[in-house]
């Protein structure tokens, strides 16, 4: 598949990773079976520009939480819980 811009890999990357969610390097090769472009150069697009924009493409919810598009540890999501509930 030839891509003829970057809003069309843009649209693929995102696509791709809402399929496959918990596993972006398998989503970046898939892009990049079906495009030819390297894995690097998607994964770079990723991480650079596209998780940065306002669209959700997956996200964490609680009763008073809400994470989207970053990458929770535990001792992440535990900081989080304690900011919210200090007095």
């Amino acid at each position: 598949m030839k891509v003829k811009n970057k809003e069309q890999l843009d649209n693929l990357i995102i696509t791709m990773v809402k399929l496959y969610p918990t596993n972006l390097k398998y989503a970046f090769a898939r892009v990049s079976d079906l495009t030819g472009v390297k894995i690097m150069v998607i994964s770079n697009r990723w991480y650079s520009n596209i998780r940065h924009r306002s669209e959700v493409f997956y996200k964490i919810v609680t009763d008073s939480i809400e994470i989207r598009n970053t990458r929770v540890t535990k001792s992440n999501l535990i900081d989080k819980v304690v900011k919210l509930f200090r007095i």
